[in-house]
């Protein structure tokens, strides 16, 4: 019976339904096409000599005909210009002097490569309305995104940063980066504030070769987002009328304003002793700790239809690595343990013996506006005589400097990994090197089994030599690096994610690398017996795919060139069954198919809502900016 065929018949012997099915692809067959447009600046000062031979115009194009070989083949692309038709200086009709030179659609190479070729630099920088124009190129649904190359700042107005920043707060949903090409600092500033509100990276080009490699870097990411997925649900205002969810998953929105929003869901224990799991997560964008902080607080809270509380943590909005990270929990009704049941009339007992929960997400004031997010709903049948089965680990790891090691060998594997949870590359055992640009997040998995531990390593990070050369002595980078449970819960052993590597003149220097994160061995009964880990999760009571995710936090200093982060992991102990003995089921837990994980218009049958590409960029179906919530457990 090969591994496949093994999961699937596992389903039935420990799991339910809803934490079965297959694997989600990383991309399906009905999902809606990436759009990318392609923004070229035709201004007179495109005429200006390349320091590589040519002008900044001649280079441009090569490297936007070049980036089409990367862009990936189910994308489609169109080309806008600015600056092209009416002379600059002010002239009538210069801020208006922007048009679609290839239309968005499937990829045309001859088409979109003649379009590129036929502009000469001749007018005007007018940025913002070529952006709000390009916006309407995109149409309003799919992955969307925008790759702008510049020379220079806008000459007109409104200011282009602040026209991005009321696109995305109006509902239009896309992704910028901004390629600045031998510009100054004030075109730089200008640039990275608009691949910030935008949700993008800034990236820096010097010449030609730059510039080149830049757009190749560009073009190959655009159909990378951090992505949502399930069947479209709209909560209610009040638990009276919250929709049924069945296990599975599933997508909505949550939205931040001047005032306090809720959402409220109700879920069902189908089985008398079941372990029923409520997760909901999202990504929020890279932010300076300032802008974090004030773009709403989460508040998540699973309720028996009595009121009494089965579980309810709460989450900031603090990014203090400009990584972009992961906001989620997971909440757990628990059944009775066998072994210490609990007593009549306590909240305990009544969450164990409820049938109908609802579950609420709370988002407090701020500015965060509408962010979609991911529901998952998972329900674990009861095991036979669990009180006969090993008792939970009594001590779990609890920061970086318990003696642990990294497993890192000499054999270094180059990898992608995935743009989400639900496209995590699933590796074995090894070290591996995963190139990022700033704010970019790359995800990765590994079965554990009962019986089993496991080891995570965030080893060291390497810059290129340009970057290294041209940092201050008080630059510095984080690296965020996070596990997370099969039920998606992060179950980190340390208590920070991040790992700060400062630069010198030999390279990227940490005083606390490697980063470990320990998953304790995996035990059923762990969910009664054992400690919590940072963020509150007991998920090492699941056996299932345990993920990693690691980011590159988006400094300045970067100028949006990649890195090399280097990690390790290692998987130990004997696989068993929940008893401890023969290993009796093989269920892919992280893997949860929904009631319909198949991907369509937002407002159709099921959906997936794409949230961030390469760089932490923005790519909302249906929602606006996004904040990153460092979970913290408020008591």
């Amino acid at each position: 019976m090969n591994r496949s065929h093994r999961l699937a018949a596992a389903c039935g012997a420990l799991l339910l339904v809803s934490v079965c099915g297959p694997a989600l692809p990383a991309a399906h067959a009905d999902e809606p096409a990436p759009k990318v447009l392609l923004m070229l600046d035709s201004s007179g000062s495109m005429k200006d000599a390349d320091p590589s031979g040519g002008t900044k115009m001649d280079a441009a194009k090569k490297a936007l005909i070049h980036a089409l070989d990367s862009v990936p083949s189910n994308a489609e692309v169109g080309l806008r210009v600015y600056g092209a038709d009416v002379d600059g200086n002010g002239a009538p009709g210069s801020c208006t002097d922007s048009r679609l030179a290839h239309p968005v659609g499937a990829m045309d190479k001859a088409g979109l490569t003649s379009a590129i070729n036929q502009f000469q630099p001749r007018g005007d920088t007018p940025i913002a309305y070529a952006l709000k124009e390009g916006a309407k190129d995109l149409g309003d649904s799919g992955k969307r995104h925008i790759i702008l190359v510049s020379d220079g700042e806008e000459t007109c107005s409104p200011d282009p940063c602040q026209e991005i920043r009321e696109l995305i707060a109006g509902g239009v949903s896309l992704q910028i980066d901004t390629v600045g090409f031998g510009v100054g600092d004030k075109a730089r500033q200008q640039l990275a504030c608009m691949a910030e509100a935008g949700g993008g990276s800034y990236y820096d080009a010097k010449d030609a070769k730059s510039l080149d490699s830049s757009l190749q870097r560009l073009g190959a990411r655009t159909a990378r987002g951090f992505t949502v997925e399930g069947t479209p649900v709209q909560g209610a205002d009040i638990p009276a009328g919250a929709p049924m969810l069945a296990p599975g998953q599933y997508t909505d929105v949550s939205v931040a304003s001047s005032k306090k929003t809720e959402k409220y869901y109700k879920v069902r224990r189908s089985q008398p002793g079941s372990t029923l799991r409520v997760n909901v997560l999202t990504r929020m964008p890279n932010a300076s700790v300032f802008d974090s902080l004030k773009r709403g607080s989460w508040i998540w809270a699973l309720k028996t239809m009595d009121d009494d509380t089965c579980a309810s943590e709460s989450s900031t909005g603090l990014d203090s690595g400009k990584t972009g990270v992961v906001v989620g929990q997971t909440l757990v009704a628990l059944p009775t343990d066998p072994r210490n049941p609990a007593s009549k009339g306590t909240s305990d007992q009544a969450c164990a013996d409820a049938k109908e929960f609802y579950f609420k997400v709370e988002r407090l004031p701020g500015s965060g506006g509408a962010i979609p997010i991911e529901i998952r709903v998972m329900e674990e049948a009861p095991v036979e005589n669990a009180g006969q089965l090993p008792t939970g680990v009594q001590e779990v790891p609890s920061n970086n400097s318990e003696g642990a090691g990294s497993p890192a060998t000499d054999n270094v594997t180059s990898v992608l990994g995935g743009a989400s949870f639900n496209d995590a590359l699933e590796v074995a055992p090894g070290t591996y090197s995963v190139e990022l640009v700033p704010g970019e997040m790359a995800f990765f998995k590994t079965p554990i089994k009962y019986g089993q531990s496991g080891i995570f390593a965030l080893d060291g990070l390497e810059l290129s030599p340009g970057v290294i050369r041209d940092s201050g002595l008080t630059d510095h980078v984080a690296v965020s690096s996070a596990v997370y449970a099969p039920d998606f819960s992060r179950m980190d052993s340390a208590s920070s994610d991040e790992t700060m590597f400062f630069m010198r003149k030999t390279g990227a220097y940490s005083n606390n690398a490697p980063h470990i994160n320990q998953v304790p061995e995996v035990r059923y009964r762990n969910r009664w017996d054992s400690p919590e880990m940072h963020h509150s999760s007991r998920g090492f009571a699941m056996e299932g795919y345990y993920y990693y995710a690691v980011a590159l936090g988006n400094e300045a200093f970067l100028k949006g060139q990649p890195a090399n982060v280097k990690f390790s992991l290692d998987v130990s102990g004997e696989a068993t069954g929940p008893s401890g003995n023969a290993q009796v089921s093989e269920v892919p837990v992280g893997e949860s198919s929904g009631t319909d994980s198949g991907q369509g218009n937002l407002f159709g049958d099921s959906t997936k809502l794409a949230l961030f590409g390469a760089g932490g960029a923005l790519v909302v179906l249906g929602g606006g900016v996004l904040a990153y919530v460092l979970l913290r457990r408020r008591s």
